[in-house]
């Protein structure tokens, strides 16, 4: 059953898998950032090697090489090239040096691997012991416990679903199963031009997890908003200096549910590029920031790359990416010019330098005679009446933060400090554009794609200005000991308020079919071989499910081109089976259509409601024929919505030496 623990737990341990190699082991042999701080070295060295990864997809992929195997030669290249250039030589010696003296010190030990292992299993104790006693004397105990209660939280309410229900959330999700494997199958811009970073990435996950895809569907949407909490988290909890403000904007976008996200809740179980590029604008903003503050080259060829990956994925939060930059770049020319002016026009030249790299797949895309994404072009030109929307309960907490931020902001320029509060004159100043841009940006323009995404900028960057307006607050907290006790009790306060309110409801994206019809899909890919099998339904994601692994059509197909009265399956008006097609077919057969919540059929592709009802009686029409020339057809699952019929073709071995070495 896909929601067993076992199998849940088999296939997460594949997925993390690869997002460990993917996340962690390749950067390292990859990359550089030097940095005492671990989790921002990570970070910048995944970011830098996302955009790398994404940028070899699309090559790959267009020169027909897109494969696991030409993926690890091209790491084992880099990272042996990055080993020996440089310093590679001490690192040489040092590396040998060391790996002799541990081989001889292994032949040395002889048969002492026993005294050994105790050894160092009671001196890892001791370190265990010394750093837990450290840990809880500096006080990190309570911050950190924090933390992992908000993230274990924000785990709970998104993965939910993908763990007790396998098919694929929102209209979107069945699109971006079949564009995964398409990267897969090596064909770019299958349904015309739209980015495909996100798509590049969840293929490395599938080609290193080497588990079905729709596994890697339903884990990484889940993912992305974990991902953009914490992000949260880290790009506050530095800019202020308080590692309470980190959790507490946490909290607000992680826990906050239908309460803070409104409609675009369930999209935090779901899997879209959208989400996938908020990821990064955080971590993209908290770079730029410190290249103005620090000026270090690689920061800004980690915000460089930051900013190119989320154009390389979704255009509307390119655009947020945009605004931001454009913030940064007033401040750096007008806060204290003499310092951060040059900077600022670093920045702009790694700026322009993302907009040429996230345009440059569009321009193949032309190149390869595809045209733009049909229905994304007319969704950005719609237009329709408009009106403001209305402001609530968070809405206005946000405003009085961003109040208490921009007052900060401006006692500094009394001070030597301007450039160490730039952090609060961008929070204040973005916060503030992100607003205005929310709540007068479609009204003005009558554009229908404002007023459905604006929203969830304003959402985004909502819990990063309650972050910062609480470090305002609480850094005047006198004695010393309550401002850690007190912000500590505000989080902790916040998550429960925050349950209570939402009652903890898990984030559940609406579906297009029943959740027992994917389920059989993937029971047949493990009781058959790749390409061996067909299915025929009308279900919403027939198609995306068993492109790669199998085939599919529609029922239609089905009842017009095959003859039920005779052997299966034959096509009509020919005398033996169809050899054509794979010998197990598996046909899908809807005892109850699925509705939405209005109670409406749900359309599949090309096909109505009208149109599947008559698929339906067409083909209760085809199974009664053939039950009466064949026998009773074997079912292979049947419950109160579905039932799955197997019908086998036996294929006799000349007819098989015959399909393989033709008829000579």
């Amino acid at each position: 059953m896909y929601s067993s623990w076992g199998n849940q737990l088999y296939h997460l341990a594949h997925y993390f898998f690869a997002l460990l190699f993917l996340m962690w082991v390749v950067p390292r042999l990859l990359t550089a950032y030097p940095s005492e701080d671990a989790v921002e070295r990570r970070l910048a060295r995944f970011l830098q090697t996302l955009f790398f990864y994404i940028l070899l997809g699309y090559v790959l992929v267009v020169i027909r090489l897109y494969e696991a195997l030409a993926l690890i030669g091209v790491f084992a290249l880099l990272a042996g090239w990055r080993f020996w250039r440089g310093k590679g030589k001490q690192a040489r010696e040092l590396w040998q040096e060391q790996t002799g003296k541990r081989f001889y010190g292994l032949l040395d030990s002889g048969m002492q691997a026993k005294r050994r292992w105790q050894e160092w299993r009671v001196q890892a104790y001791a370190t265990a012991r010394r750093r837990l006693r450290e840990w809880v004397r500096s006080g990190k105990w309570w911050p950190d416990s924090l933390l992992g209660l908000v993230i274990g939280g924000t785990v709970y309410l998104r993965f939910y679903d993908p763990w007790t229900s396998p098919a694929p959330g929102m209209s979107d999700g069945v699109v971006t199963l079949a564009w995964m494997k398409y990267i897969s199958a090596r064909a770019l811009f299958h349904d015309d031009i739209y980015p495909q970073g996100f798509h590049i990435f969840l293929s490395y996950l599938h080609k290193f997890a080497a588990i079905d895809q729709l596994y890697i569907l339903k884990y990484t949407g889940p993912l992305n908003g974990v991902l953009i909490s914490w992000g949260l988290y880290f790009a506050v909890s530095r800019w202020s200096g308080n590692r309470y403000a980190g959790i507490l904007a946490c909290a607000v976008y992680g826990l906050g549910g239908a309460f803070l996200h409104g409609g675009d809740w369930e999209r935090q179980a779901a899997t879209n590029s959208q989400e996938f590029a908020y990821v990064w604008v955080f971590p993209a903003f908290y770079y730029m920031v410190r290249y103005l503050q620090h000026g270090r080259r690689q920061d800004l060829l980690t915000a460089a790359a930051a900013c190119a990956i989320v154009g390389l994925v979704h255009s509307l939060a390119f655009g947020f990416v945009g605004i931001g930059v454009g913030g940064l770049l007033l401040l750096g020319v007008t806060l204290k010019p003499r310092l951060t002016a040059k900077r600022a026009w670093w920045l702009a030249v790694a700026a322009v330098g993302g907009v040429v790299v996230s345009v440059l797949p569009a321009g193949l895309g032309l190149l390869l005679g595809r045209s733009f994404h049909e229905s994304s072009e007319e969704f950005l030109t719609a237009t329709a009446v408009v009106t403001a929307p209305e402001l609530q309960l968070w809405d206005y907490a946000a405003l009085g933060a961003l109040g208490l931020v921009l007052v900060s902001a401006l006692v500094s320029l009394f001070g030597k400090r301007q450039v160490e509060r730039l952090p609060e004159w961008f929070v204040a100043g973005l916060g503030l554009g992100t607003f205005a841009l929310y709540e007068y940006g479609a009204v003005v323009t009558q554009s229908v794609f404002l007023e459905s995404r604006t929203g969830s900028l304003w959402v985004l960057m909502l819990p990063a200005c309650l972050g910062m307006g609480a470090a305002v607050v609480w850094q005047w907290l006198r004695p010393r000991f309550l401002q850690a006790v007190v912000p500590g009790m505000a989080c902790l306060a916040l998550f429960v308020g925050l349950g209570a309110e939402t009652g903890f409801a898990p984030a559940m994206p609406y579906k297009m079919e029943w959740d027992s019809g994917v389920e059989q899909y993937l029971h047949i890919t493990q009781v058959n071989r790749p390409q061996t099998w067909i299915l025929f339904s009308d279900a919403n994601g027939g198609y995306a499910l068993a492109y790669g692994n199998g085939y599919h059509n529609n029922l239609r197909y089905l009842v017009e081109t095959y003859d039920p009265a005779k052997p299966p399956l034959t096509l009509q008006g020919a005398a033996t089976p169809d050899l054509n097609i794979p010998p197990d077919v598996y046909i899908y057969r809807e005892k109850e259509l699925y509705r939405d919540v209005n109670g409406e059929i749900v359309n599949s592709g090309d096909l109505t409601g009208e149109e599947k009802v008559e698929d339906i009686r067409l083909l209760d029409d085809w199974l009664r024929a053939y039950e009466n020339a064949n026998g009773q057809p074997e079912v292979f699952y049947e419950d109160e919505h579905l039932v799955v019929y197997h019908l086998h073709r036996e294929d006799q071995v000349d007819e098989e030496q015959a399909t393989i070495w033709g008829d000579d």
